[in-house]
């Protein structure tokens, strides 16, 4: 796993604050860290979603580590049972029932990431202008979250931009090189459209 592979647009129609997080308890023996897909189970816990999630199986995207067993972020999160830190394990790994903080992935609210892919394995493609409008969803590959494009993707947003190293839109200027892309989700655990993506 790997940490920020989906990070919430500070873009100019996004304001440069964070987006507002919320807490959920943590699922047993989760390893996902900040910027992960997750969803809330039929205990109502925060776990990592699978991949190529369906709209009831996506609900945003960590906004700190959920990582139980130390195997991905050996860091940890501040750990907020009754309000209070309480240290963890090595040194500091959050426990199954704590609260973990999360983004949800609501309408409107634009996201970015580096990797988007077409393949719908998850395989590392560079955006063009050409992608902005396409709609897609979430992959996981060797423990790399993606953006895919792909037709068997279930598709839970669509890209609005496209951005180059410097996070110049290539909207604007037509084309170039892009690294990034930003994404608009209309659809997830906790909210549906009134028309679904095509």
């Amino acid at each position: 796993m790997s940490k920020d592979d989906f990070v919430p647009s500070r873009g100019t129609d996004q304001g440069t604050a964070l987006p507002a997080y919320e807490w959920g308890a943590l699922a047993a023996s989760e390893t996902f860290v900040r910027g992960e897909p997750v969803s809330i189970n039929a205990a109502g816990s925060i776990t990592e979603s699978a991949t190529n999630p369906d709209a009831d199986d996506f609900v945003g995207f960590a906004a700190g580590s959920g990582d139980t067993v130390g195997a991905t972020d050996p860091i940890g999160t501040v750990r907020t049972p009754e309000g209070l830190f309480t240290p963890g394990l090595s040194p500091n790994l959050p426990t199954t029932g704590d609260d973990v903080p999360f983004f949800r992935a609501r309408q409107q609210r634009k996201w970015m990431t580096r990797n988007f892919s077409t393949a719908g394995v998850g395989v590392l493609v560079t955006p063009t202008v050409a992608v902005i409008g396409d709609v897609g969803g979430l992959r996981l590959n060797g423990g790399v979250w993606f953006f895919d494009t792909a037709a068997g993707t279930t598709k839970l947003g669509r890209v609005t931009d496209v951005f180059d190293a410097n996070f110049r839109s290539l909207k604007r200027a037509g084309a170039g090189t892009g690294v990034w892309v930003e994404i608009e989700w209309a659809t997830s655990q906790l909210s549906v459209v009134s028309a679904p993506l095509a």
